[in-house]
């Protein structure tokens, strides 16, 4: 997924192999974005929707993958 089309508030779809979870955005950059997900991790996104956790660790510790702006 191309980030550039995301915005601040935005809630997103995540994965990374069977884990997956929604999260929102909560910073856009020239690069990317940063999520925080459920459990109040933050990752960052590049362009392309691969990311990375840069607050805590998971059992699945990336690549994660934005599929999709989430629809409820």
């Amino acid at each position: 997924m191309n980030t550039k089309t995301l915005m601040v508030g935005q809630d997103v779809y995540m994965f990374c192999g069977h884990y997956s979870c929604y999260s929102k955005v909560v910073e856009v950059t020239p690069e990317g974005v940063v999520v925080r997900n459920t459990t109040g991790g933050l990752l960052r996104f590049d362009s392309n929707g691969k990311g990375y956790y840069i607050t805590e660790t998971s059992d699945c510790p990336g690549p994660w993958y934005i599929t999709e702006p989430a629809i409820y």
